[in-house]
């Protein structure tokens, strides 16, 4: 069972969620005939709804103490920040959204800030990194919840490689305290980052 402390951190996403539907419904109360305009508000709607849906699945697993999963959510928050934030950096908006809608890589489309970046993960992520200094370093840490790699790794084996090394398999983690409010504030200043990235639309 979670901790009160873990809790009330949990509960900080409640603003948070209110936030969601405050910057949406500032742009449904925008109304142009630009049919451009529609651009904007199409990429916050699916940033936006993308992370109502991962905090609610995120709040289960923290409740369930499965850091290995909730974890991974972290890293979904900063890449919908990163995709949204996109439209900052590319003078062909539509073809973004195309490409969010029918699920193309963005990473062959040109930056318009630097002509000779490409819209990649480690571009979009340095370039959110200008302003939030900490995106970069918790991409690159919870993508480590992504693929196979070092905190897998950390949690099934310990000791040497080779003869000696202690090998453990549970379907439970067991974090301390401190790992679950840790993470919870990650998420939460994830979070926030999609909801300010997507104000700026």
């Amino acid at each position: 069972m979670i901790s009160s402390a873990v809790v009330e951190c949990l509960d900080g996403l409640d603003p948070l969620r209110e936030q969601h539907y405050a910057v949406l419904e500032k742009f449904m109360l925008h109304s142009s005939s630009d049919p451009n305009d529609f651009i904007a508000p199409a990429i916050a709607a699916v940033a936006l709804n993308r992370s109502l849906r991962v905090i609610k699945g995120y709040r289960v697993l923290v409740e369930q103490e499965n850091l290995t999963c909730a974890s991974a959510l972290v890293r979904l928050q900063i890449d919908s920040a990163m995709r949204a934030n996109a439209l900052h950096l590319t003078s062909d908006p539509k073809e973004l959204l195309r490409r969010v809608r029918v699920g193309e890589p963005l990473g062959k489309m040109k930056s318009s800030v630097h002509p000779k970046e490409t819209l990649k993960d480690r571009y979009l992520h340095d370039q959110l990194s200008v302003n939030h200094t900490w995106v970069s370093a918790l991409y690159v840490d919870s993508s480590g919840y992504i693929h196979m790699s070092k905190p897998a790794a950390d949690i099934a084996l310990a000791g040497p490689d080779g003869l000696g090394m202690i090998v453990r398999i549970s379907e439970t983690d067991q974090p301390s305290e401190s790992e679950l409010l840790e993470n919870v504030e990650l998420f939460v200043k994830a979070t926030a980052l999609v909801v300010d990235v997507c104000r700026t639309l």
